[in-house]
């Protein structure tokens, strides 16, 4: 079935699927899975294609990435066929430095897509889907990353280095941590090392193994090494029912939607899915262990309580 699925993608990609099949494959579950990437490549198909010049381009910015000792690795999910792998690299090569202005360098991810690379003094950052991060072109001046979604940082040792948040900011010297900031939920994770947080004026002192979540407004521990997004994957344990949407919504680019009846405040999951995993399973097991029935209307899921 996955090789049917994406052969399908393939076909379309390649401009050899006819009207019908095309009408057919657009009404998908596949298609809207990946449709934030599709419509990328559909705007640009009126676009003359120069290989030699697109080529060129990237072994610009290859050049410009080796003298800034930046390098960026796209995380690419199990699903993806070799052709839309590589054409997502080439645009991931070409735009990049699309976001390279005068004084700032930024990055951005879709929904689904995730990246690593390294900056200037050869800390580690990796970028979850749905992400912006940016921080000053003059790094030995300062060493301050401003972030809206979720990353994983591997510091260097130096002088602080500190991330700033909508919700929050966290400073550190050379240490592991992740951070997550999506709407008014901010969280902080340590690994390795010391972490401050500052959250509404407050600081907070984190340890290796202690976070802090800002709906619990206090530390707690939870011995992992890494976050599970890094391996394509998101684990729940008693995880209220937002978060779980949210993190299907940002990593499937959809949106799901409870309906009346759903008390969320005491509604919490517990399981994992891959990345890799199709859309309508993910939902199904979702469902099964909520007792939950759903269903899908173009880019949107309802889920509703069973009658």
């Amino acid at each position: 079935m996955e090789n049917t699925k994406n052969n399908n993608i393939d076909k379309y990609l390649s401009f050899e699927l006819s009207s019908e099949e095309e009408k057919k494959f657009k009404n998908s579950l596949e298609y809207k899975k990946h449709q934030e990437v599709l419509e990328l490549f559909e705007n640009t198909k009126a676009i003359p294609f120069n290989e030699d010049l697109i080529l060129e381009k990237i072994n610009t910015n290859k050049s410009k990435v080796s003298k800034n000792n930046t390098k960026v690795i796209p995380l690419y999910k199990k699903w993806l066929p070799a052709s839309i792998a590589a054409s997502i690299l080439l645009l991931i090569s070409v735009s990049i430095f699309y976001f390279n202005s005068i004084n700032q360098i930024e990055y951005a991810t879709i929904s689904g897509q995730s990246i690593q690379f390294s900056l200037p003094d050869a800390s580690t950052v990796w970028l979850n889907a749905k992400s912006e991060i940016s921080h000053n072109k003059d790094w030995n001046k300062s060493r301050d990353i401003e972030l809206n979604g979720e990353a994983y940082f591997e510091v260097a040792k130096g002088k602080t280095f500190t991330v700033k948040t909508p919700q929050g900011i966290v400073a550190v010297l050379g240490t592991k941590f992740n951070v997550k900031q999506r709407d008014n939920f901010f969280e902080v994770h340590c690994y390795e090392g010391t972490v401050s947080v500052i959250h509404k004026g407050k600081k907070t002192i984190l340890k290796a193994n202690d976070f802090f979540n800002s709906k619990l407004l206090n530390k707690r521990k939870k011995s992992i090494t890494k976050p599970n997004w890094i391996e394509n994957k998101s684990i729940f344990r008693n995880t209220p029912i937002d978060e779980v949407i949210t993190d299907i919504s940002i990593q499937y680019n959809v949106e799901v939607v409870l309906e009346k009846g759903i008390n969320k405040k005491q509604l919490e999951y517990t399981g994992s899915y891959d990345y890799s995993d199709p859309l309508e399973t993910v939902i199904t097991v979702l469902c099964k262990s909520l007792n939950l029935n759903y269903s899908i209307e173009d880019k949107h899921i309802y889920l509703r309580p069973k009658k």
